[in-house]
């Protein structure tokens, strides 16, 4: 009866637009369960990303989630997008690892097709990370690749490509000078007399 009481004020918290007390009742609710199954944990951890409370959705999906249900998707999913929360610019590199699991995971365990989406996306993300921030080409490049071996027609794979194998553009050759500064005579001409006013 407890944990029917606590689901109740947890959907009542959803309803009410209230995510950090759905996430805290959710909480005690899985705390509660004597045998609590995967949807369990999933509205857990999902309540938490929901309430910004990123580094507790972290835990809940990367180390909970991924352990108890290593052939789900949604563990590898939802813990790289609260990785990602955390570190908005990429800037600390915090999601990279957790996509590059993400998009291993949703080959290996989409027999169906189900899951391209998510493998596209997770490559995209590693593009971004390793031109923008690491500012390693190449390696944006071979993740580029990923992405077309999954889906050969990608439009957006295909642009990409083409522009990040474009060579540097070289830069302009400076102007020759002119043998002129500003002030100063040209050079092998004597400097001009002046004479002062009476």
């Amino acid at each position: 009866n407890k944990i029917k009481f606590i689901e109740k004020a947890a959907d009542m918290a959803k309803k009410q637009g209230n995510r950090k007390e759905e996430a805290n009742w959710q909480g005690k609710s899985y705390m509660m369960e004597k045998d609590p199954n995967q949807n369990d944990l999933y509205k857990w951890g999902y309540a938490n990303y929901q309430a910004a409370n990123y580094t507790i959705s972290d835990s809940i999906f990367c180390s909970m989630y991924i352990l108890k249900y290593p052939n789900e998707i949604y563990g590898y999913l939802w813990c790289a997008r609260s990785k990602q929360a955390r570190d908005t610019t990429m800037e600390q590199g915090l999601a990279v690892d957790a996509y590059k699991q993400l998009a291993q995971k949703a080959i290996e365990l989409d027999s169906a097709g189900k899951f391209k989406s998510q493998a596209i996306a997770a490559n995209f993300y590693l593009v971004s990370y390793y031109n923008d921030i690491a500012k390693d080409k190449q390696t944006a490049i071979a993740y580029v690749d990923k992405v077309l071996q999954i889906d050969p027609a990608n439009a957006d794979g295909m642009r990409i490509k083409e522009i990040l194998s474009k060579p540097p553009k070289k830069q302009a050759a400076e102007p020759k000078s002119s043998g002129t500064q500003k002030g100063k005579p040209k050079a092998g001409l004597p400097a001009k007399k002046t004479t002062a006013k009476k």
